[in-house]
């Protein structure tokens, strides 16, 4: 019992230890690392990138596999049996945070593992990084509003989110490109305002990002709520 309970600190420190090193690109690792039984030790990462990033810090020391593989989309996608399989045998495994991977991703790692999970965005302010947020700009010429739920019970089915106005001197719509390229129509003006047609429904605590077109050059005021909130106007 006590080495089991060695081992698991250890690997927290460890955990610790590479989520730092994530924000440099010079860290390399000090000493080998291994499962405690001399395997190569194991991470797995959400994300490519945060596979790649964990691949050359720990080099030869470490077995690093991304569960999302390249070219899915992080929001969307599911895990499944061979994910769960994955994150249980891990030794590490790291997140991004910030909303980026969907809910169930998030679960199956914190409910599969009893090893250290670290979410490398969330934890990066605590080791000396800071955050840049990308918001609107613009210099940009673009308008790339998304949407968030944010406050919603964990476990409830979802917030229906929808478009209650629109003036300007056009329609104005917004839309999703789905995994395939097909865009999938959130918000259209240009039929009138309907509750059903033109409204999403987000997880709880989820986000989107969205995509706008405009059919005429101009200024538009958009009114928008969220279930149980006031309208906001944009």
């Amino acid at each position: 019992m006590a080495r089991a309970l060695s081992h698991r600190r250890r690997l927290r420190t460890i955990g610790a230890l590479l989520g730092s090193c994530l924000l440099a690109t010079g860290c390399a690792p000090s000493a080998a690392l291994d499962a405690g039984d001399g395997e190569k030790f194991t991470v797995v990462a959400t994300t490519p990138i945060l596979a790649d990033l964990a691949g050359n810090i720990a080099g030869e020391d470490a077995r690093v596999q991304s569960l999302i593989p390249s070219g899915k989309d992080p929001h969307t996608f599911e895990p499944t049996l061979r994910t769960v399989r994955d994150v249980a045998n891990a030794d590490l495994a790291l997140s991004n945070g910030y909303l980026l991977e969907p809910q169930s991703l998030i679960d199956t790692l914190h409910e599969s593992t009893d090893a250290p999970v670290v979410e490398v965005a969330d934890a990066a302010s605590t080791r000396g990084a800071t955050l840049v947020p990308l918001v609107e700009d613009v210099s940009l010429e673009a308008i790339w509003l998304g949407l968030r739920i944010s406050g919603a019970q964990q476990r409830s089915s979802g917030v229906d989110f929808r478009m209650v106005s629109a003036d300007g001197p056009g329609n104005v719509a917004a839309y999703v490109v789905s995994t395939f390229g097909t865009p999938e129509v959130l918000f259209d003006s240009a039929d009138g305002i309907d509750d059903k047609e033109d409204s999403v429904t987000l997880p709880a605590n989820a986000h989107t990002h969205v995509s706008w077109g405009f059919s005429q050059p101009g200024i538009y005021h958009l009114g928008f709520q969220a279930e149980g909130t006031d309208v906001q106007h944009l």
